[in-house]
């Protein structure tokens, strides 16, 4: 796919499923935004709460350090600041969000600390394989990084290419990423230009990656089947990347390109994508619209992203065996169909397929 800056949220569904530069230090000339820029000085973020509401603080970086400890995203070259956070006895995700106003692209990273910051260990973003992250549009997020409970973790800030500026750094952390899905990874795997799988990546570049579902499960929670993979691109993908119903090009499952024989896990199963898929459960944290406004239809999650907008949320079809009401139309995405429970058709158009 060709990037200039994604953004990329995965929602896994069961039951239906350089310009080179370098800026020298002598560039930054010290202030009111320095305080917090070596990891040592970190600003605590109070009151973060497993399953509660994002807690957002007020920072800045302007004129702050590089920080030649954080090689990666080129925070050594470029101001860096530092905050941390306790987490409860329940956390086993992170989410983070960083918006700025003042410069284009803030840059993340997250380590996990012994309380002094003598013995940082990088941890991987949201799962995958990359050790930081650029935003674009004066925002960047890092949705469903694991952590462990009653642990100190460490944010870097940093403003890609700029000198820096006023920003609003958000958290929160759950007991779970997801009911069904236990183990998964999104991960860099390649990119024409060369460099670095975490980036930066320049405009018009070619980058391949791959979604991973290594484990899910039925225990506890009645998602008895693995149905549906639904990707949400943000702005930054060119729109040659995509085919007429959304689907990105030369995109393959295990391997192959045709998904049409692409068998699943059970019997006469088999994948393809779908753009009329309905949700059978009402679910007031899912959220579907075109948020990005272009012409991509995308899905939210309240629960982890501060910036889903308000609604009803999805409405469930009905009703057994068949699901003639299929109920809100999902995003387009990887279904699976061939087997329909009780219902005498087997999709297509998928009703309760299960793969």
């Amino acid at each position: 796919m060709i990037y200039p800056n994604p953004v990329i949220r995965i929602f896994l569904f069961t039951l239906l499923f350089f310009i080179c530069t370098s800026i020298s230090a002598a560039t930054f000339l010290g202030g009111p935004c320095t305080d917090n820029d070596i990891c040592p000085t970190a600003i605590l973020i109070n009151a973060v709460q497993s399953d509660s509401s994002y807690i957002c603080i007020p920072g800045c970086n302007l004129n702050a350090g590089p920080d030649p400890a954080v090689a990666s995203c080129l925070m050594g070259d470029f101001p860096t600041v530092w905050y941390k956070i306790q987490t409860d006895a329940d956390a086993g995700v992170l989410n983070l969000e960083v918006t700025s106003n003042d410069f284009e692209s803030p840059a993340i990273s997250i380590f996990k600390g012994n309380g002094n910051c003598s013995q940082l260990i990088q941890i991987p973003l949201s799962n995958g394989n990359l050790s930081c992250s650029i935003g674009s549009f004066g925002v960047v997020q890092a949705i469903g990084t694991s952590i462990t409970p009653s642990s100190i973790y460490y944010i870097a800030v940093s403003s890609f290419l700029s000198i820096g500026g006023d920003f609003d750094i958000c958290v929160a952390t759950t007991k779970s990423g997801s009911v069904c899905v236990v183990d998964r990874d999104l991960q860099v795997t390649a990119r024409s230009n060369g460099g670095p799988l975490e980036g930066p990546f320049a405009p018009g570049e070619k980058v391949s990656f791959c979604l991973n579902v290594n484990q899910f499960t039925a225990s506890n929670n009645g998602c008895q089947w693995f149905q549906g993979i639904v990707p949400v691109f943000g702005n930054g993908w060119d729109a040659s990347s995509f085919d007429g119903i959304g689907q990105p090009q030369k995109a393959s499952l295990n391997g192959v390109e045709n998904q049409d024989s692409l068998k699943g896990m059970y019997g006469s199963s088999q994948w393809r994508w779908f753009d009329n898929v309905g949700y059978h459960y009402s679910n007031q944290r899912l959220v579907i619209g075109d948020f990005d406004l272009n012409g991509r239809v995308e899905m939210c999650n309240s629960a982890y992203e501060m910036d889903c907008p308000f609604s009803a949320g999805l409405l469930g079809g009905c009703c057994n065996p068949c699901w003639e009401d299929p109920g809100d139309i999902l995003p387009a995405g990887w279904f699976a169909y061939g087997i329909n429970g009780s219902c005498e058709l087997p999709g297509p158009p998928i009703n309760v397929d299960w793969g």
